[in-house]
């Protein structure tokens, strides 16, 4: 047997999995002599038996499982080999369908898509606005490929990278009663009109009124960051936002105020699924921590 056969070892990733070379030949869709002769082409070279025999079973040996282990590391390199070239090649369109759990967090994603497509020129993402109110179970059911979340993940096939630690910030107009304070309590805004991305999962209310006991007065849900401002400005109520979409041009006439003496806190992470692996997503994950991290 040439050397470079030793290469050709799927068939036996087949046999070990299958247990028996009738089972191990219909999956390949060969004949059982033609799976007997490459079976005893590895032996013969490798001068050593990869299987015992019991009746029709089929048992690795110590040596066995060690030619398993380079088939299997052999058929992982070539399948990454013809990704990477199809990636390097352009030949291949690749489609990332996002989605995060505020509808206005989409800034850095130009740059990320320009960055990546000079290695990448097929890229393409598609936010799914559908699943911004639950990423988590929209990852889960396949129908996205990402999701930027403050929720942990509760699935063990979930893959979890923090990319921020971000403060959260009372936004009130420059004119306001409060707005010379370092920090506001709960009590002091419990009167206020809030305006929020949603008065259903808001930490403003659940990690900083609830928890103090305090329950809003009037709460507005307005799913735009832009919209918040606006009426924020207009004097209308007082907004709830992430320090780090509070840009100079978002606080023209606005101040942030910190909610509570040492802050209000949230973790932001992407998830995505561990399985099976891609590269594509693995370096879009880099940059989305690169551009976020360097514009906060």
């Amino acid at each position: 047997m040439a050397s470079s056969d030793l290469a050709k070892l799927d068939f036996l990733v087949a046999i070990a999995e299958c247990g028996s070379l009738t089972a191990a030949a219909e999956k390949l869709n060969l004949s059982q002599p033609a799976l007997s002769y490459r079976l005893a082409r590895v032996e013969r070279e490798l001068n050593t038996s990869v299987f015992t025999r019991e009746g029709r079973k089929l048992h690795l040996t110590p040596a066995g499982r060690r030619v398993l282990a380079a088939a299997r590391t052999i058929e992982d390199e070539i399948s990454s080999l013809k990704t990477d070239v199809a990636r390097i090649g352009g030949v291949e369109q690749s489609v990332l369908r996002i989605s995060t759990q505020c509808y206005t967090t989409y800034q850095w994603l130009p740059e990320i898509i320009k960055n990546l497509r000079s290695e990448f020129p097929g890229l393409d993402v598609e936010i799914v606005v559908a699943a911004t109110q639950k990423p988590l179970a929209a990852l889960n059911k396949g129908k996205i490929d990402l999701a930027l979340t403050t929720e942990e993940p509760k699935n063990a096939g979930l893959a979890s990278a923090i990319v921020l630690k971000d403060e959260i910030f009372a936004v009130l107009p420059e004119t306001h009663s409060l707005a010379d304070r370092v920090y506001v309590t709960p009590r002091q805004i419990a009167n206020e009109k809030l305006i929020l991305y949603s008065a259903d999962a808001s930490p403003l209310i659940d990690d900083f009124l609830t928890p103090a006991k305090v329950t809003p007065a009037h709460i507005s849900s307005v799913p735009l960051t832009e919209g918040i401002l606006e009426l924020v400005r207009a004097g209308i109520g007082v907004g709830s936002l992430a320090g780090w979409v509070l840009d100079k041009q978002h606080m023209r006439g606005l101040i942030r105020v910190r909610l509570g003496k040492r802050g209000l806190y949230r973790e932001w992470r992407v998830l995505y699924k561990k399985e099976p692996e891609n590269y594509l997503l693995t370096k879009f994950i880099a940059e989305l921590k690169r551009s976020i991290n360097g514009a906060v």
